[in-house]
């Protein structure tokens, strides 16, 4: 069955970040199990590194209105293609901060090391680099 992953980064412009960040995923996350939709975000200091899978359909709807959603600037696409399995089907949207003084320093160590920077920039990253990241990330909050 052929599948679709989209890998973006965007910066999230909006007022009382954090709050409004977990109300948004509340609901991504029911929108996400009702048509398919799995993936996995990273957040760092207003900055979103995002995955999505799913069927091509769905995900690009859903795509159109991230790029129309005002709290969005800068939006980057690192990957888009094509995909036989998901990778991130045991997450309906999840989430790690690392912006956050409590997160592990090991994840950050490691998310740093295969980003090759000392800031969260993904804008910079290659859609590998991106996939590596979000990958590391899921996979330590499991």
């Amino acid at each position: 069955m052929a599948y679709k992953r989209i890998i973006y980064c965007s910066r999230y412009i909006e007022e009382n970040k954090i709050e409004n960040i977990f109300s948004f995923l509340k609901k991504a996350r029911i929108y996400n199990e009702s048509v398919g939709i799995s993936g996995y975000l990273i957040f760092c200091n207003g900055l979103f590194l995002q995955i999505m899978e799913g069927f091509a359909g769905p995900l690009e709807d859903l795509m159109s209105k991230i790029e129309k959603d005002k709290r969005h600037d800068n939006i980057v696409f690192l990957d888009s293609k094509k995909i036989d399995t998901l990778s991130f089907d045991n997450w309906n949207m999840g989430f790690t901060d690392i912006s956050r003084d409590d997160q592990s320093f090991e994840l950050k160590k490691k998310l740093f090391s295969i980003s090759k920077q000392e800031v969260f920039d993904p804008s910079t990253l290659s859609g590998e680099q991106a996939f590596e990241m979000l990958k590391v990330a899921s996979q330590n909050m499991k």
